[in-house]
This record gives structure tokens, C-alpha cells and sequence, in this order.
């Protein structure tokens, strides 16, 4: 490769020594040349425009020279190829095979037959083919076996089928037969027969039953072949691959039958690249094109009916993958890529069954004439590119005249650009003297902003995006200064006046800081002061989105930005307006209103809120696990807290900036503000650190009051919360050390020899001003005596003293939530409630806590209180459905007397089990002391039942028990006697004396027997009776009960046909269930 390269240079060192000798006479006697008066190499881009294309040229000739050369040399190869040849005279083989071709090309030119093809691999009539199967019997019209080349057409392509023995050239003769089938082919290319391409014909049957050596032996026969066609007919010729007799694969055929009609095509594309890449992924790209077979092969086994079809269907996935696997690394053989070897290009890979290839058929196969097509449509463009191996000599012409093309397009297109531009300037020119002019002084119109738009496009045209060299720019340079300074005077005409009116204009309830800001740079635009060319700019810009644009479209405030920008550097330059100084003055009166300390800490809180800080927030000190367990009851997110200038670094910088800020301050007063009441520096120094102090103190108020537990709405995680907050390291604890840490403020003592260099560098920048400046440092304050460190000292100590306080605090938090897990496992289980109310110790301590910390700790208690009296209420109500209620509605379900409508009535036993003071409900109410937490009507309910035991079990008794009294009170006339029968328990009344008789309910145990008779006058008698253990009171709903006239007792009318009867009922207690609908109303508990 050095020799090669040393043996280049020495040919062209001629060409390198004249072009050398060239350079230095136009570079060095050039300028001095000169035709009538013009110098035409006086610059340097003239010189190099003339010997650039030299350069190109010498190049160009060198390139044509070598190839010429070379040229030569491969004629001389073919002359000595041809003597050798007539000293060693060709073979038959060779002499037929070489007039064959002849007669081929000749047809072909009279025929004006269509691209040439190779056909590799196939089997041809009484030949075997590259896998070794045979071919068809030949006919007897067919040519003698021995051809080792078929020619024939399908359709408009002219097909060459090549013998094995020319490929796999098993005897020597075959290697010059070989060789003479190229040679032809080559020189067909002059007529205009060139190869567009081969097509690779393989047995698919044959390749897996090859031995892997034959297989790679085999493959690498082709390899060579096919090097050596890329090697004659051009690098990247098109080769397809056809996989024939892939129908004798078992399977093959019913597995193609199950595809869609599309895809049974079996065709495989690659791009144009390399083939190591395409063939990469062969295997699975195969086993892929019967992937939806693959899904749906369980259906088709079970709708198989033969035993051999179902084998075949259920062996062809592996055989099918197997095959790839045989295949891919077969083809990466064939096709293996070297380095500086020329190689074809695989373009497309076809299965099929039986394939008639034969050219001189007349039914060709659909699918070869498909591939010929597909490798003419890829070889379309290859006849403007080289089509040899060693195309690459002409990249050097080409690269030459690629380059000269675009130095002329470069140029070409530089003049061109130039003139529009030019043309721009002119038709902006036009379109401006069309403007109608605004008036001065008037707001910002559509028309003043269409005219200072043309001002703009003539000071800053349409650049195009090419490049022009600069010494074609300079005329074109001093226009565009004179435009600019044109547009520029414009800027200062047309839009300076609206700008003054809106500095001037009386905004009502402005705030004292924007107008005192207004005057500020109105005295700038008149002279007064240090310009402030960014402050101006952002103000300017937000009145543009505001009052000096609002009645613009937003595009046009978009323009009006930036005719804004463009104004900002002239503003600066100087005095741009002559002050008016009654306005001036009346602004200075409305001014004076505000106190001076305020409009300086507004302008102080302003500098430090600008500082790049981040504020004090949750999220700032304790990153995520803040999010977890706090939140803000505004709604604000939890990384916005308190401003940063609200800390001790803030702190430090006011400490810096206020004393000069001070002095700055009273200095700008004198043109700012004018002579009048000001206070000294002392004073106002003192003042600003006060309000200062306040809103410090207000802001970490708020905050803290803004705080709240994240989960109090979902009471059920309590418990975990609380434990998770009660770690040393939670978020909780971890704001309130950083809070301690922040509201405390250090105050160190400066030595006095800085305070005096710090009073001089006052009295420096207020120097002509007040004496007084230069006591603008007050005397330092002790850290205890600070307005903050004072307000704050309960959180500092909470945060920064002795560990006993917050670790009371986290011990507090940590049983408070060992408390609630052990009250909710105990009301699960049943068990009896911890002795300690850990609730009540978290409260206590909270209540030790800072007042400011109260809001965030307040609702802790409360929400785990009402938690645990909702789980406790649930879980007995849960126990009342289990235990009580199933029990006392099967008591009680169509029983009198608690359904008035049942016939059967309760039996006193059950009624004892029920509510006895041993009975149900209160064993129930016994061993769940929580019950009384129920409410509605369950609660109701246990209220009934403990009435009813009060009524009916007097003196705790087990049985239930009620006396009373009876006693006449009238009867009608028509009576002659009453007799009521309760058992062995008589009452007997004649129109006698009244004497009452003593009743006990119940008589009996099983039941009793209950029988009223009433005997009128004229000898018939009326009865009523009732039986059962509630005899007396199913008696007693038969008549009219009502409160006794005298408060003693009740009435009891009863009614016999037109008669009655009234008794009175006391009871020898106030506890009695007469008059009462205790019983009735009852209804079994339950949730």
C-alpha cells in the first residue's frame, strides 16, 4: 500500500511542481498585472477564484491520466489473453458455449431484448441441479445434456441458466468455461446486455439432507461464484433466493393453506445494506411468516380427522424452524462480506414448492417472473453509477466537479441574494411612503406600528440564509447604517412620546412603590441620575402587555416588544426629554404621603426576594417524607413556605445591604424625592430592622398556622401515622429543629475597627449630602434582645435546648400510637380497654407546646378520640348482631306481649332469660361496657329494656314480678254484681262498700286463667275471660285505660254490651308497665 502510494506521488509530482510554480506567480506578480487600467488579480479572492478551478482541473487531469493508463494496461492483458488463446486452442465446449453466446447477443439486438439474468442452481432438462436432484427427462426436441448453458426468455427478460458443473466446476475444464462465460458477458455489456442480476435456486429437501460439511463446502463454492460476478458485473449486484420443493416438507402445504391469501407469498425482503445484518435474523423472520398458524394450531389438530395429517400439522413448526436454522447459516456463507471485496447484494429470499424454471417452457412460474421483475426495479438507477469493482477511480472527477458546482452555485447564489435584498430595501422604501405619519405624542395605533415595522425591515432586511462574502457587503453595510439610524431617530419620534404619557399618566390607588418608580425613571429619561437600562426594560415590557398595548392584537404586542428592545440602548445614551417640573412636584407631594421607612423596606424586601434562595418550605427540609405526613390547609403546595429572606441568611444580608442601602436611599432622595422631610439614617435604619422584625414574625406565624397532619380525614391510619411521626428522624421533628434553627437570629459582635471603615464608606457614598450618614450603623443589639429571637424563644428552646422536650413530645406521639393499636386489637378480641388513656398525656403535652404550634398538634386528640369511639361502636355493633340479636328475635319474633297482633304469647321463662338483670341484654350490657356509645335506635332500644327490667324485676329479683292493687270505682246501674277471677285472686263488688284486692302477676308459671262475669239485674250474665301467662294484660287492652282522675293510678273501663265498668289500678311502685307502651315499642337491638 506505501508503494503503491510513493509510486502515485512520484507520477504526479510533475502536475504538484507546476501547480506550485502557478501559485506563486499569481500570488506574488498578480497584483501587479494589469489590463487597461484594471487590475484583475488585485485581491484575493480574485486570485483564488483563478486558481481554485486550476487546482480542480490538475486534478481532474490526473484522474483522466491514470485511468488511461490503467486502461492501457488491462488492453494489454486482453492481447496477451488473446495470443495465449490461439496458441492453446479452446475445447468443444468452449468453442460451442462461445457461439452460443454470439447467437444469443445477436438475437438480442435484433430482438431488443430486456435485461439479462442469471439463473443459478436449477435444474434443467437431463441435468441435476446444484443440490444434486435431477431434473426432467429431456425430450426429444430438447438440447444434449452436456450444454452447460441454457438460454432462453420469460416474458421480457432474457434468462441464462447456468449449469452445476460451470458453479461447482467439479472438472478443470469447467474453470475456463467459467471464465469464458464471463468474458462474454462482459463484452455484451457494450451492446447493452449487461447482467442486471441472478436469481439462486436451492432444494429445500436436498439442503437438510446434506451433511453440514457438503453444506459449507457447497456454500463456499457459491461464495466465490458470486465474488466473482460482483468482481465483473459491479458491487452490490442483486441476487434473490428461491427456496424450491418446500411442498414435499410434511405439513407445508396445509400450514400455507391456513395463512391469509396475502401472506402466502412466502417472501422475505432485505434492505439495501449489508448482508451480514440481512441475515442476522433469517432463522426467526422464517419461522415467523407461520406465526398466526402457529396460534391457531390446537383448533386445527382437533378438527383433523386422520392421524398422519394431525402429525404432520403438529411436526411442521419444528421442522419448519429447523429448516431455518439450516438455512440462515448456509446463506451467511454464501454471502460473507471481506474487506476490499466486491460483493453482491442479497435483495430477497422466496419459498415455494416445484418450481419450472426452464426458460423454454411456455407456463414459467408466476413467482420467477415476480423476482425478475423486483431485481429490475432495484437495478434501475445503476446505470449512471460505476458498475465495476474498481469504480472508486472516479471519485476523485467526481468529487472535482461536485466542487465546482458548488462554488458556482455558492456565487451564484451570493449575487442573487444580494440583489433581493436589494429589491427588499426598495419595496419597503414603497410601502413605507404609503404609511399615512402618526401624530407625535399620541398612544401606540395600528398605523404608528405598521410604520416603525418598515422602519425596522429597512434597518434590519431578510438576511436569506446564505452566505455572501464580505468585501461584495460594504456598500450594502453603509446603507443598512443609514437605515438604522433612520429607524433610530424614528424610535425616539414616534414611540418615545407614548412612553413619557404613560409615565406621566395618574393610575388611581397606585401603590406608592410603582409611582415613586414612574418618577424615578421619568427623571432618568430627563437627565437625573444612573440609568437603569434593565429596571426600564422589564417596566416598559409589562406596560406593553398592559395600557400601552391593550388596544393591539397580541401579535402586535409581540412587535411592539421589539421596537421596545431596539428603544432601550438610545434611552441610555442621555437626556432624551425635557422635565416638567410642576408634574414632578405634585408626584413628589402625593409621594410624601407614605412614610419613608415603608417605601425603603418595600424596596429592601424587593432586593431580597430577588436573591437566588430557596425558601423555607416542607419539602426544602424534609424532602419526600414531608409529603407523606404534612400538608397546608390553604392549599398550597407544600415546596412554597417562608421567603427566604425570612431566615438568618436573610437576615445577614440586611444586616449588610440596609446601612448602605440607607445611605443610597437618602442620597437618591435629593433628585428623586427634593428637599423635604426626611428622617436621619439612624433613625430610619432602626425603623426598617422594626418592620423587618414584624413581618418575620408574621410570615412563620402563618405558616406554621397553615400546617396540618396529612391522614387526620382517614382516621383508620392513625395509628401508623402517628408512629411514623414519632421517629426521631420524621418530617415532623425534622421541620421543627430546621424551624428553631431559622427563627433564631445571630448577632455577632463586629470589632470596632470595621465599624468605624464601615461609617467612612457611609459617609463616602453620601459625601455632599448630610453629615449624619456617617452615623448610619447603629450599635448592634444582643441576640436575646431581638424582637425575633425574643418572640421565638419557646420554639428555640423546644428545638435547640435540652433533647427532654421533644423527646417527651416523640414518646408522647409514639404511645398515643401504641394506644390506639392496642384499643383497636382489644376491641377486636374482646379484651378490656389499656388502663392508661395515652390520649389524654398526648394532649397534655401538646398543651405544653408552643402556642403557634397548637393548630398543627390540635386536632390529634379529637380526630383519635372520635376514631376510636367509631371503632368501638362498631365493633359492638357487630357483636350485638352476632351475640344479642339473632337470640332475642327468635325470643321474640310473633310473641305477645310484644306483637299486640300474635296469638302466641311469650313464655315467662323466656322473658326472664331475656330481661332479667342475669338475662341477655344485661350480660350483654355487662361484658360491653362500650354500649352506651350507641346511638339512634339502638340506644333507644337498651333504654326500653332497662325500663322494662325496672317495671317488671323489682328488687334485682330473677323472675319478674308486679303488684298491684284493684279496686271498684263504678258500675252501671243495671249491675247487680261484678266478679274478676285472676287464678285463686277473687275481686267481688255489689253496689257495697268499696275495699280494693291485691293482685300478683304472674299467679302462675305455665300460665293463668283470667274470667270476669258481670250479672246484670234482670239474671243474665256477661263474661270475658283470657288465658296465658300475659292473661292480665291482653284483659287489659279489652278496656279503656286512662290516668286516674286524682293522680292516684289508672282507670280501667271495660265494657260489657251497653254497660260498664270502672276499676282502679296502683301500682305499689313508681317503676309499674301499666299505662305503658314499653313493651310493645320494644324491638330487638341491633345495628
Amino acid at each position: 500500500m506505501l508503494l503503491r502510494l510513493l509510486k502515485n506521488l512520484l507520477r504526479a509530482l510533475p502536475l504538484v511542481v507546476g501547480l506550485y510554480l502557478l501559485t506563486w506567480l499569481v500570488r506574488d506578480h498578480g497584483p501587479r498585472l494589469s489590463v487597461d487600467g484594471v487590475a484583475p488579480l488585485a485581491h484575493d479572492w480574485q486570485q483564488w477564484l483563478l486558481l481554485v478551478p486550476l487546482y480542480l482541473g490538475g486534478l481532474i487531469f490526473f484522474g483522466w491520466a491514470r485511468r488511461r493508463r490503467k486502461r492501457r494496461e488491462l488492453l494489454g492483458v486482453e492481447a496477451a489473453q488473446s495470443a495465449l488463446q490461439e496458441l492453446n486452442p479452446p475445447c468443444t465446449r468452449e468453442r460451442r458455449l462461445r457461439e452460443r453466446l454470439e447467437r444469443w447477443c445477436l438475437e438480442s439486438q435484433a430482438n431488443a431484448s430486456g435485461p439479462v439474468f442469471l439463473l443459478l442452481g436449477a435444474a434443467g432438462a437431463g441435468k441435476r441441479g446444484l443440490m444434486g436432484e435431477k431434473g426432467r427427462r429431456a425430450r426429444p426436441g430438447d438440447e444434449s445434456p452436456p450444454d452447460d448453458l441454457h438460454l432462453g426468455r420469460i416474458g421480457a427478460f432474457s434468462v441464462m441458466t447456468v449449469s452445476a458443473a460451470l458453479l461447482t466446476q467439479a472438472d478443470p475444464g469447467c474453470t475456463g468455461l467459467w471464465r469464458c462465460l464471463l468474458d462474454e458477458l462482459k463484452r455484451s455489456r457494450r451492446h447493452g446486455l449487461g447482467v442486471a442480476g441472478a436469481v439462486l435456486v436451492l432444494n429445500a429437501v436436498h439442503l437438510l439432507r446434506l451433511a453440514p460439511a457438503a453444506r459449507d463446502a457447497q456454500a463456499l463454492i457459491l461464495r466465490a461464484r458470486l465474488e466473482e460476478l460482483a468482481a465483473e458485473f459491479g458491487q452490490g449486484l442483486p441476487v434473490q433466493v428461491m427456496v424450491t420443493h418446500c411442498g414435499r416438507l410434511p405439513g407445508f402445504e396445509a400450514s400455507l393453506q391456513a395463512l391469509p391469501a396475502e401472506a402466502r407469498d412466502l417472501a422475505l425482503g432485505f434492505v439495501q445494506g449489508r448482508n451480514r445484518q440481512n441475515l442476522a435474523g433469517l432463522a426467526g423472520r422464517l419461522v415467523g411468516l407461520f406465526a398466526t398458524v402457529q396460534d391457531g394450531l390446537p383448533e386445527r389438530l382437533q378438527r383433523e380427522a386422520q392421524t398422519s395429517a394431525r402429525v404432520q400439522l403438529y411436526g411442521f413448526p419444528r421442522l419448519w424452524r429447523q429448516f431455518g436454522e439450516v438455512l440462515q447459516p448456509y446463506l451467511q456463507t454464501a454471502f460473507f462480506e471481506q474487506p476490499r471485496v466486491a460483493q453482491v447484494h442479497l435483495q430477497s429470499l422466496r419459498c415455494s414448492g416445484h418450481l419450472r424454471v426452464e426458460p423454454g417452457i411456455r407456463a414459467a412460474s408466476q413467482r420467477l417472473v415476480r423476482c425478475l421483475q423486483q431485481s429490475r426495479r432495484h437495478a434501475r438507477w445503476r446505470g449512471f453509477l460505476p458498475s465495476v469493482a474498481g469504480g472508486g477511480r472516479w471519485l476523485p472527477a467526481l468529487g472535482a466537479g461536485t466542487l465546482v458546482i458548488l462554488l458556482a452555485t455558492l456565487f451564484g447564489n451570493s449575487y442573487w441574494q444580494q440583489t433581493r435584498q436589494l429589491q427588499w430595501l426598495a419595496e419597503q422604501q414603497v410601502l413605507l411612503e404609503q404609511v399615512p405619519a402618526s401624530a407625535t405624542g399620541t398612544s401606540v395605533t395600528s398605523a404608528l406600528l405598521e410604520r416603525l415595522e418598515r422602519f425596522r425591515n429597512l434597518a434590519y432586511p431578510p438576511s436569506g440564509g446564505g452566505w455572501v462574502p464580505g468585501f461584495w457587503l460594504s456598500e450594502y453595510r453603509r446603507l443598512l447604517d443609514q437605515t438604522r439610524s433612520l429607524y433610530q431617530r424614528t424610535l425616539l419620534d414616534e414611540l418615545l412620546p407614548g412612553v413619557v404619557q404613560t409615565l406621566q399618566r395618574s393610575v388611581p390607588d397606585e401603590p406608592h412603590s410603582e409611582r415613586q418608580e414612574r418618577l424615578r425613571f421619568y427623571l432618568m429619561l430627563g437627565g437625573q441620575g444612573r440609568f437603569e437600562s434593565a429596571a426600564f426594560e422589564d417596566w416598559l415590557s409589562a406596560r406593553v402587555r398592559g395600557d400601552l398595548g391593550q388596544s393591539l392584537a397580541p401579535e402586535q404586542r409581540e412587535q411592539l416588544q421589539v421596537h421596545v428592545h431596539a428603544l432601550i440602548p438610545l434611552l441610555a445614551t442621555g437626556p432624551v426629554l425635557s422635565v416638567d417640573p410642576q408634574w414632578v412636584e405634585q408626584v413628589r407631594r402625593e409621594l410624601r404621603r407614605e412614610p419613608q421607612q415603608q417605601r425603603l423596606y418595600a424596596r429592601l424586601s424587593a432586593m431580597l426576594a430577588s436573591a437566588d434562595a430557596e425558601d423555607f418550605s416542607v419539602v426544602a427540609v424534609s424532602g419526600s417524607e414531608g409529603l407523606l405526613s404534612l400538608a397546608r390547609r390553604s392549599g398550597e403546595p407544600l415546596n412554597r413556605g417562608v421567603p427566604a429572606r425570612f431566615s438568618p441568611k436573610g437576615h445577614e444580608q440586611l444586616r449588610v445591604r440596609l446601612p448602605l442601602l440607607v445611605a443610597e436611599v437618602l442620597k437618591e432622595e435629593e433628585w428623586v424625592m427634593g428637599e423635604g422631610l426626611r428622617l436621619d439614617a439612624l433613625t430610619l435604619h432602626d425603623e426598617v430592622s422594626a418592620l423587618y422584625a414584624q413581618d418575620y414574625i408574621r410570615y412563620w406565624e402563618s405558616f406554621f398556622a397553615d400546617l396540618q397532619l396529612v391522614g387526620l380525614d382517614q382516621p383508620e391510619s392513625l395509628a401508623l401515622r402517628l408512629e411514623r411521626l414519632s421517629r426521631a428522624d420524621s418530617a415532623l421533628f425534622s421541620l421543627l429543629r430546621a424551624a428553631g434553627r431559622e427563627t433564631r437570629l445571630d448577632i455577632p459582635q463586629v470589632p470596632q475597627r470595621l465599624v468605624d471603615r464601615a461609617r467612612q464608606q457611609v459617609s463616602s457614598l453620601a459625601s455632599g449630602f448630610s453629615s449624619d450618614l456617617a452615623k448610619a450603623l447603629p450599635a448592634t443589639l444582643a441576640a436575646e434582645e431581638h424582637p425575633v429571637n425574643r418572640h421565638f424563644v419557646a420554639l428555640q428552646q423546644l428545638s435547640e435546648g435540652s433533647a427532654a422536650a421533644l423527646e417527651a413530645l416523640r414518646e408522647a406521639l409514639a404511645q398515643a400510637a401504641v394506644y390506639l393499636k392496642a384499643r383497636e386489637q382489644a376491641l377486636a378480641m374482646g379484651l378490656p380497654s389499656p388502663p392508661v388513656d395515652a390520649l389524654e398525656q398526648l394532649k397534655r403535652q401538646i398543651d405544653s407546646l408552643p402556642p403557634m404550634l397548637h393548630p398543627l398538634f390540635a386536632d390529634i386528640v379529637s380526630v383519635g378520640r372520635q376514631h376510636l369511639q367509631q371503632k368501638t361502636v362498631a365493633t359492638v355493633g357487630a357483636h350485638l348482631n352476632l351475640q344479642l340479636g339473632p337470640e332475642c328475635s327468635r325470643l321474640l319474633a310473633q310473641r305477645y306481649p310484644f306483637d299486640r297482633q300474635a296469638r302466641e304469647q311469650l313464655s315467662l321463662a323466656d322473658f326472664n332469660r331475656l330481661f332479667a338483670p342475669a338475662g341477655l341484654l344485661q350480660d350483654f350490657r355487662r361484658s360491653h361496657p362500650d354500649v352506651t356509645l350507641l346511638e339512634g335506635a339502638v340506644a333507644a332500644q337498651f333504654r326500653r329494656a332497662e325500663q322494662i327490667r325496672r317495671a317488671f324485676f323489682p328488687a334485682a329479683s330473677d323472675v319478674a314480678r308486679v303488684d298491684f292493687e284493684l279496686s271498684p270505682v263504678s258500675m252501671d246501674e243495671r249491675i247487680a254484681q261484678v266478679r274478676l277471677t285472676l287464678d285463686e285472686l277473687q275481686l267481688n263488688y255489689a253496689h257495697g262498700p268499696i275495699r280494693p284486692s291485691l293482685f300478683t302477676w304472674p299467679t302462675r308459671a305455665l300460665g293463668s286463667q283470667l274470667r270476669m262475669a258481670v250479672t246484670l239485674i234482670d239474671g243474665r250474665t256477661l263474661v270475658r275471660s283470657a288465658e296465658g301467662p300475659w292473661a292480665w294484660f291482653r284483659f287489659m287492652e279489652q278496656g279503656r285505660l286512662v290516668p286516674a282522675p286524682n293522680g292516684e293510678g289508672y282507670w280501667l273501663t271495660l265494657g260489657f254490651e251497653d254497660v260498664e265498668v270502672v276499676l282502679q289500678l296502683r301500682s305499689a311502685s313508681l317503676d309499674h308497665p301499666f299505662g305503658r307502651k314499653i313493651l310493645s315499642d320494644f324491638r330487638c337491638p341491633s345495628t
